[in-house]
């Protein structure tokens, strides 16, 4: 039964509910507004201490910036003297020669060496006498330091001078000093808010080290001296920094500002963000305004007033870290945030192996003079994004500063960084070559990161990494061409490897050590096994495994692969044959083909005689040949796959797409079938890769050919590569590789 003063019709409350719900109405609307009055008041507090807040977040994310920059020169320099093992006035000149590159690759001033007499030598030329400094005499004493800022007496601009103490068989011979401009540090300083805010670094008198607005007056003077009524907050933030504590204070000069300050933690220095209220409080205003008018919308403008806080303080946080992380020229990411996100990618991808690639100019200065700056500007963003081209999901590009850049790769083999290395040569010199009257040539530098150092990753450890990359990188500067180059560290670890390998391939070659592993190829129409592709393991006796990419490069190069092919062969026969024998499911085994066997005449015979020792058939065994062998010598290659095919074996063609002359391979040689290379696969969801993609996929049909595609890892590229017509896939998105006793289970329930 209905109440009576429910109306169904309308849903709203009559006769006796009508006066209950509009006293009701009042008593709350009454209860609100007597609430707003005490929000009211209580919101410019609040609003004070939030803008407080984001001025407090806004310095301290400045003063680590400013002290990263700072330590990284400070360890720079202490790495630099540690280097010195004999007497640095033995040969001045050589000395010199060595210090002189960090004037450009660190943007010094002037850097120098000082005698133990305390007589100092610039690479400039100019000799000084620095017995009497402070920073001198305490670098004697063993410390790294940077000096308080002072005036240079030849140009007149404030500058910092580093210094690091070198130390010979335990005893203190001298320092290494280089002169910084201020005004580089002082750049970091840039604020978060508009209108009239700076940054000053002070020590604990208040001396000013640093001004952004060019004010070198002691800040508490200045603060006194602008309106007495400062004086008891001059007299706290006096006490504050001589106690070392930080603290906000709110001063009138040319109106009302705040200022934070707090410590750097080197020397005594202490920086100090001054911000106008008005400033600081203008993405609020706002919020001031809707609660004024909270009185007659009541609840309404009640829920309005914290979507805005929350949006305002979305918009303060986005603000500050673009400043903070974000590249004002190319939009991509700044050195900082490349620094901090390169740590945290090396630490997440552990299963990947990591290079740093540092990328510059040749003679980039004679762009920004020859053509000007808009030029200048232009080239690093077409050249920042190249890089950013050339990257894969996870993988990073950071500009530096000027023309250099950095960048993090993720490979699985070195093989594969030598591919994309020389991808990236190629694609540097087409961007010179499509920009009109700029023309240049870029250095690559590469360093490939260690176990131990991605398990010890820190920002001064990728410092360090990135240092070893512009050091590699420095090899190229007079080069004509585009060109990349290891550092010599890599290449020392590489060498000391590979003669590891050298004293063991013997005795592993007699222990069977080197053994095949499959990984399926699968096909796409229903997911099942319809082949696997053998590819050689390196199991030491203690279990642990070696990849491919580590040794067969090297083997190649010193002959040994053709050894490991046969045993691979062997393998392969051996299990298919017992496989059968068992009475288990088979599948054809694609064994890969070494270019050692391009000269061989007899080779196809003697496969043929591996697989009538096993009792096996060609529809067994067949063979992959990669495109960059295709590539060497067409004519001998023709004759090695005529003789394939004379003994019934099939060849595939493994990696189509990675090499120059990809159509001409498929028009000279009688291949079988198609493999795809996995920068196609990986290439799915950027335009340009699908419609190559695509046309290939139709080629392939055209010839009667079957295709195959590689590095199948996702369900996008899955369901692409189906749409399109392609018969066949491998990759982790189906399995990985896996050892003979796994692939034989697997292929008894799929």
């Amino acid at each position: 039964m209905k109440k009576e003063h429910e109306n169904p019709k309308y849903g709203y409350k009559t006769k006796y509910g009508y006066l209950p719900a509009t006293f009701c109405l009042l008593f709350l609307s009454f209860l609100f507004c007597i609430v707003m009055v005490f929000y009211y008041r209580g919101i410019g507090t609040t609003i004070r201490e939030q803008a407080q807040e984001v001025l407090q977040s806004s310095s301290q994310r400045n003063s680590r910036i400013l002290v990263y920059e700072i330590n990284n020169k400070m360890t720079l320099f202490q790495r630099i003297a540690g280097q010195y093992r004999a007497e640095i006035d033995a040969d001045k000149e050589e000395t010199l020669q060595k210090l002189e590159p960090l004037l450009e690759l660190y943007d010094f001033k002037d850097v120098g060496f000082i005698l133990e007499d305390g007589k100092a030598y610039s690479v400039k030329g100019d000799t000084y006498d620095f017995s009497e400094t402070e920073f001198f005499q305490r670098a004697m004493e063993g410390q790294v330091e940077i000096t308080p800022t002072m005036t240079d007496q030849k140009d007149g601009k404030k500058i910092n001078l580093y210094s690091a103490p070198i130390a010979i068989q335990g005893k203190i011979s001298g320092a290494i000093y280089a002169v910084y401009e201020t005004d580089h540090l002082i750049s970091l300083l840039s604020s978060s808010f508009q209108g009239g805010s700076y940054s000053y670094v002070v020590d604990s008198g208040g001396e000013v080290m640093m001004a952004e607005n060019g004010n070198y007056q002691n800040i508490m003077e200045g603060l006194e001296q602008d309106n007495k009524e400062n004086l008891g907050e001059a007299e706290k933030m006096a006490g504050d920094l001589l106690q070392g504590r930080e603290g906000t204070i709110t001063c009138d000069s040319d109106g009302k500002k705040y200022a934070y300050y707090c410590p750097l933690g080197i020397n005594d220095w202490f920086l100090v963000t001054v911000v106008p209220v008005e400033a600081a409080n203008q993405h609020y205003a706002p919020i001031m305004d809707s609660t004024r008018w909270m009185y007659v919308l009541i609840g309404v403008i009640f829920f309005l007033a914290a979507a805005l806080i929350v949006r305002q303080q979305k918009k303060q946080n986005k603000r500050l870290e673009y400043y903070a992380y974000v590249d004002p020229m190319t939009g991509g990411m700044n050195n900082t945030s490349f620094m901090l996100a390169a740590v945290e990618t090396l630490r997440k991808q552990k299963e990947s192996k990591a290079a740093v690639l540092a990328v510059d100019i040749n003679h980039f200065k004679l762009i920004n003079e020859l053509l000007g700056v808009k030029a200048g500007n232009e080239t690093i963003c077409r050249l920042e994004q190249a890089l950013r081209e050339n990257c894969r999901e996870d993988e990073l590009v950071g500009h530096r500063i000027a023309d250099r850049f950095t960048v993090l790769w993720l490979y699985r083999e070195y093989e594969e960084l030598l591919e994309r290395l020389e991808q990236m040569q190629q694609c540097l010199k087409k961007l010179s070559e499509n920009m009109g009257n700029i023309h240049f040539k870029a250095a690559i530098g590469v360093y490939e990161i260690t176990e131990k150092e991605r398990e010890e990753i820190d920002s001064v450890q990728m410092e360090r990494i990135c240092g070893s990359a512009m050091q590699a990188n420095q090899t190229l500067k007079d080069g004509h061409e585009t060109a990349f180059c290891f550092s010599d560290e890599t290449l020392r670890n590489r060498q000391l490897m590979e003669k590891i390998y050298e004293d063991q391939m013997y005795p592993a070659l007699e222990r069977k050590e080197f053994v095949p592993w499959f990984q399926p190829k699968v096909r796409i129409e229903d997911g099942s096994i319809c082949g696997a592709e053998a590819l050689v393991r390196w199991k030491k006796q203690d279990g642990s495994l070696i990849p491919p990419g580590e040794f067969i490069p090297f083997f190649e190069t010193n002959g040994f692969i053709e050894k490991v092919d046969r045993a691979m062969m062997e393998a392969v026969c051996q299990f298919q044959s017992q496989w059968k024998e068992r009475g288990l499911r088979t599948v054809p085994v694609s064994v890969n083909l070494s270019r050692t066997y391009l000269y061989s005449e007899n080779f196809a015979r003697e496969w043929r005689a591996y697989l009538e020792k096993h009792q096996l058939s060609t529809k067994d065994i067949q063979f992959e040949v990669t495109e960059t062998f295709a590539e060497r010598d067409r004519e001998q290659l023709r004759k090695v796959i005529r003789a394939l095919h004379e003994e019934g074996f099939t060849v595939l063609l493994d990696d189509f797409g990675t090499g120059y002359s990809s159509m001409q391979s498929l028009q000279e040689l009688e291949f079988d079938v198609l493999k795809l290379d996995c920068e196609f696969t990986w290439g799915i969801g950027r335009e340009r890769t699908e419609k190559i993609l695509d046309a290939t996929i139709a080629l392939a049909k055209a010839l009667d050919m079957a295709t195959i595609a590689e590095g199948v890892e996702t369900e996008t590229q899955y369901r692409y590569l189906k749409e399109h017509g392609v018969t066949e896939a491998q990759g982790y998105f189906y399995y990985k590789p896996m050892p003979a006793e796994e692939f034989e289970k697997l292929l008894a329930y799929v």
